[in-house]
């Protein structure tokens, strides 16, 4: 019995989340079927600790 991925040749999936990038997440706009388009921008940055919360 054969596996799925290996019945159809393609790109493997690799997870590259441990490379070398910024880390920094992203968050998905609206997606417009229609044209295939799909508006991505930064998350929001964390707020920074005040000194008054250590």
């Amino acid at each position: 019995m054969g596996v799925l991925g290996s019945l159809f040749p393609g790109p493997e999936i690799s997870d590259e989340g441990g490379e070398s990038g910024d880390g920094q997440p992203w968050r998905l706009g609206p997606i417009d079927l229609e044209n295939g388009t799909v508006v991505v921008h930064r998350a929001e940055p964390a707020p920074e600790p005040s000194p008054e919360d250590e």
